[in-house]
């Protein structure tokens, strides 16, 4: 689980920097450039969410139990809830 949670930490951190270099090479007139970067946007709300989820059901879920008890924190939560918005969104 912690390798997965770094993984996707590292995956987020990358489309950061993506979304970031590609804002400013929108800024010379191309659309396409801004449009990339919105999508790498929702790219790192998604990685923070799957982040967020690994970090919690390694740390609230037993090795045993349910799978419905692993996913229960992450839906309850409110981070959780609003990072699912801003990508639906």
């Amino acid at each position: 689980m912690i390798v997965l949670g770094a993984a996707c930490v590292i995956l987020a951190l990358l489309a950061a920097l993506y979304a970031a270099g590609a804002a400013l090479a929108g800024t010379r007139g191309d659309r396409r450039w801004v449009d990339s970067s919105r999508r790498a946007v929702y790219a790192v709300a998604a990685g923070a969410l799957l982040v967020f989820a690994v970090s919690t059901a390694s740390t609230t879920a037993a090795r045993g139990s349910v799978i419905f008890f692993k996913i229960c924190p992450v839906v309850k939560s409110l981070a959780a809830a609003l990072l699912i918005a801003a990508i639906a969104l």
